[in-house]
């Protein structure tokens, strides 16, 4: 009896061995793995099983990163898709491991991985996936998608960012092949048609945002660099190297009201979602957060609720003026017509507040108390006239 409970012991040990040398192996040849993936605009999903996602991250989970003393953000709501769990989400950049799921996403067999909010109806998004370019419209407060065609992303490359020009309507496009080529395109909407404006001399640009001056930027998943973009030629030129290993799927999206750059980032290193923030002048990137919980989350576009510039001022507007723009507090509207009355609107078109009948040219208004984002000022004047103005409340 005991020689038989001592040769099961040895085959036991035996038996652990040899699995310990089997994970050993496993890992190691999961690494190698890993590490000749080359840059995609892609899911992590399309090299590994679920089973080796998540041996990869228990893997990489001893890399932590911080979250930044400042947190960003102020009431400001960001959508897209987290293509992870199939679904459409919002949530604030200050607390982005909170995502508010909204309903299903597209439930494309291909990849959700462009999309911007029409400046001109701030409540739709439109999306094209990575490789048959599938168009969509996306109800963005219900989650709603419509099909709408396809649009063929140019010179065999994939679709891996859209986004509006707020001044003047167009939606641009950046295509990758992310290893000889990258193309800036103007996207046309009614024809379903892509018009390639120019290589950008880059590889791997995964996303493209306007900023208020409507200067391009973008970002390339190769070379992890971040770039300013000539609209005109398509020509990008380098500003700085990222500090971050960016892979797959991820996008830049511009706040106007707070004069942001955001990033929903995806992080190569820990293979975890991120929430960044982006320096135009230096390149540099701040880490806010986590994405949700960081390892079941990726968000390949996301979108704000930039409204329409296209037929306004900033600044001046005909004979009015207004300042500061942004604001803080108080803001003075001077005109050279007696204004009559001023109203304060709101991005969703409503009332938000009215100053009573003034006859006289110059008005102050406390917006003090009003949140964070985008409003308009709508003017009349004593012959009857309106104006309509933009202002930024910080």
């Amino acid at each position: 009896m005991k020689k038989i409970t001592f040769i099961s012991c040895i085959l036991f040990c035996i038996g652990a061995s040899i699995a310990q040398t089997n994970n050993t192996i496993n890992m190691d040849t999961l690494l190698d793995r890993y590490h000749n993936i080359p840059p995609n605009g892609g899911h992590i999903s399309h090299y590994f099983s679920t089973e080796e996602i998540i041996a990869l991250k228990d893997y990489f989970s001893e890399v932590v990163t911080h979250p930044s003393d400042t947190q960003r953000g102020n009431n400001l709501t960001i959508y897209g898709p987290n293509t992870d769990e199939d679904e459409f989400v919002s949530f604030d950049p200050s607390t982005p491991t909170v995502l508010t799921i909204i309903g299903n996403n597209s439930g494309t067999a291909d990849f959700e991985s462009s999309g911007d909010i029409d400046p001109e109806n701030i409540n739709t998004a439109y999306v094209l996936t990575l490789t048959n370019g599938e168009l969509y419209q996306v109800d963005i407060l219900t989650a709603t998608y419509t099909s709408l065609g396809t649009i063929t992303p140019p010179n065999g490359e994939e679709w891996n960012g859209i986004e509006f020009n707020t001044g003047t309507n167009t939606l641009y496009g950046i295509s990758s092949n992310f290893s000889t080529s990258s193309t800036l395109s103007t996207i046309d909407l009614v024809t379903l048609t892509a018009t390639p404006i120019g290589q950008t001399g880059t590889t791997g640009m995964i996303s493209i945002a306007f900023d208020s001056n409507v200067n391009m930027y973008g970002h390339d998943v190769v070379s992890d660099s971040f770039y300013s973009i000539d609209i005109a030629t398509g020509n990008a030129t380098f500003i700085a190297s990222l500090d971050f290993n960016a892979n797959f799927g991820q996008d830049l999206e511009w706040d106007a009201a707070s004069q942001i750059m955001y990033m929903t980032a995806f992080n190569g290193t820990t293979i975890n979602a991120e929430m960044r923030t982006v320096n135009l002048t230096t390149g540099e990137t701040t880490f806010i957060d986590l994405l949700g919980n960081g390892t079941d989350v990726q968000i390949p576009w996301a979108s704000i609720q930039n409204p329409s510039t296209l037929g306004l001022t900033d600044i001046q507007l005909s004979e009015t003026t207004l300042f500061p723009n942004p604001v803080t507090d108080v803001i003075t509207i001077e005109s050279q017509k007696s204004i009559t009355s001023i109203q304060v609107i709101n991005l969703q078109g409503q009332l938000i507040m009215e100053n009573p009948i003034y006859i006289k040219e110059s008005n102050t208004i406390d917006v003090s108390k009003l949140q964070s984002g985008i409003y308009f000022l709508n003017i009349k004047n004593d012959q009857e006239q309106t104006e309509v103005i933009r202002f930024i409340k910080k």
